[in-house]
């Protein structure tokens, strides 16, 4: 049976003279065709071939090139439609879905898409970014979104298909072909048989998935990917088996455990790193890749190196890690890059940096400039010498301690306050010195204890003046020594002067011990007085009685005064 074919260009059929068509899976297809007559680029093409009057359409692009050849014929390069994912398309989204990413890449490239009814078209992911070509961007989205068997073509409708391969059109029909069929196969994946316009890419041929088609006019050639590796991939991977493994790229790995403990002054070498830990490496999709065993004692990153120096904390298990590989090598596996994944986040703003080992334990500076130092058990600081520099220093103590080896020196500028609620203790095991260039006040609400257990000086430079609005007393058990070089004035409703001897007067003369003389003399006077006669009359003077009894009161008041003159 003849095989017809039929060519239009923007809707109008014309004249095909030679063509040649191949189709890819996950690709544009394209074709070589000659026409009689002329034709311009970005015309609409379409291409249907069947047997007899039933014709299929095989083929929807454009027009990418037209060249003039012999005899008033053009030779033409169509494209796909899907050609225009060749062109640079980027795209960055945050918690994207396949299908967000496909209606994006629509509306950038015009092209229509066909998604299949599958859970993993409306799944999120944390981020999607692609700066590639279109197509790139498809086969990045396949991985990102961990599409088995992901795969995309045009259909013959000129839609795409996007998804699983197990999701599209071909697995629910496999074709079987008997060996008579093919007029010839070659390599063991590819079939050359007559032109069958329901082949396409993706059809599944004899249990092999068809990657390309190629049409020469009459015959068609399908080809698969074939189960061994080719020659050149044989070759690479010998040379660089690095490239085989995937050891030059990063990948992740989680932490299963803590392989060592260290000490100071241990040694840290390839040996026995001692600071490493065990790691899972995990395939792309973030499942553990049970095919690769657990790197053991996989060494840790320490920020900055040196003797005893660094930044350390063993990642606990679970946590997930970056590793490398130093030049390639599986036996030098390493950490480049301890991650957060999986983990619930501290409060961190940004602008802010922290280093936190837990809720109550952690170092913030805000983006501010603050900076915060917590912990709910104890922080030590250890200084040769400590230093503090601020332009204000407040402190905010439950209990204050502070122990002092040598001496303590504290100096400030200005004014300083000390105020307790409670009771204020000042204890010294040597001299105490309380001393202002300006005023002193001492203020007790209660009472004031002073005691001295040796002397006790007092210097006033000025006046003093004491008020006392109750009773004072003082008790001397030695003696007591007040000199006054000026005046002395005592005013009191009642003064009482008690002692076994009084002096009154100015060092050289005793008051008490005049008037004490005073009155001998005046005793001694009404004593001459009362015995005195009258030589004329010789009788005693009528009052001799009265003035003895004078003399006497005097003499008694005289004896009370030497009782207590001094």
């Amino acid at each position: 049976m003849k095989l017809n074919k039929r060519l239009t260009l923007n809707g109008e059929d014309i004249h095909l003279v030679d063509d040649k068509w191949m189709l890819e899976l996950s690709s544009a297809g394209r074709g070589f065709v000659t026409v009689k007559g002329s034709a311009q680029p970005r015309a609409m093409v379409h291409f249907d071939i069947g047997y007899g009057t039933r014709l299929q359409r095989y083929f929807t692009g454009i027009v990418a090139r037209a060249e003039p050849a012999d005899n008033g014929h053009t030779r033409l390069l169509v494209k796909e439609l899907a050609f225009v994912l060749g062109t640079r398309i980027t795209m960055s989204l945050q918690h994207a879905t396949f299908r967000q990413v496909i209606t994006r890449l629509a509306d950038e490239t015009g092209l229509n898409f066909v998604l299949p009814e599958a859970e993993y078209v409306d799944t999120p992911i944390p981020n999607f970014t692609t700066a590639g070509t279109g197509a790139q961007l498809l086969q990045n989205a396949g991985r990102a979104f961990n599409i088995p068997e992901f795969c995309w073509y045009q259909q013959p409708d000129g839609n795409i298909y996007a998804g699983s391969y197990r999701h599209s059109r071909w697995p629910a029909r496999p074709v079987t072909l008997d060996a008579e069929a093919s007029s010839q196969q070659a390599g063991g994946n590819s079939l050359t048989l007559p032109m069958s316009p329901i082949m396409r890419p993706g059809a599944k041929v004899n249990g092999h998935t068809i990657t390309q088609v190629e049409f020469d006019g009459t015959h068609m050639t399908l080809r698969w990917q074939g189960k061994q590796k080719t020659a050149q991939q044989r070759q690479v991977e010998q040379s660089f088996p690095e490239l085989a493994a995937g050891f030059h790229l990063p990948t992740f790995g989680i932490v299963t455990a803590a392989s060592d403990r260290a000490s100071a002054g241990q040694r840290n070498d390839p040996f026995r790193p001692r600071y490493a830990v065990d790691v899972q490496q995990l395939d792309e999709n973030g499942k553990p890749d049970t095919e690769v065993p657990v790197f053991m004692a996989v060494p840790v990153p320490v920020l900055f190196g040196g003797p005893e120096q660094g930044q350390f904390q063993y990642p606990v298990e679970g946590t997930l890690v970056e590793l490398g590989f130093a030049f390639g090598r599986a036996d030098q596996p390493f950490i480049r890059t301890v991650l957060g994944s999986g983990w619930s986040l501290p409060n961190i703003q940004p602008g802010e940096q922290l280093t936190q080992q837990r809720g109550e334990v952690y170092q913030r500076t805000d983006n501010a400039g603050n900076h915060t130092l917590a912990t709910d058990q104890t922080i030590h600081h250890i200084a040769a010498q400590l230093q503090q520099e601020a332009d204000d220093y407040q402190s905010h103590f439950g209990n204050h301690h502070t122990t002092v080896a040598q001496h303590s020196t504290e100096e400030v500028a200005g004014r300083k306050l000390i105020e307790a609620l409670g009771a204020i203790e000042l204890l010294a095991g040597d001299d105490l010195e309380l001393a202002t260039l300006a005023n002193l006040h001492l203020v007790a609400a209660g009472e004031r204890v002073d005691v001295t257990g040796a002397n006790y000086q007092h210097s006033i430079g000025g006046d003093s003046t004491t008020t006392i609005t109750g009773d004072e007393q003082r008790t001397t058990q030695g003696n007591t020594t007040e000199q006054i070089t000026g005046n002395k004035s005592s005013q009191a409703k009642t003064q009482t002067i008690l002692g076994n001897s009084i002096v009154l007067g100015n060092g050289t003369h005793n008051m008490l011990t005049l008037m004490i003389g005073m009155m001998a003399n005046v005793q001694d006077a009404l004593n001459k007085l009362d015995s005195h006669t009258h030589p004329n009359h010789n009788t005693p003077p009528n009052v001799q009685g009265q003035v003895a009894g004078h003399a006497t009161a005097i003499g008694t008041t005289k004896t009370n005064l030497q009782s207590f003159t001094g």
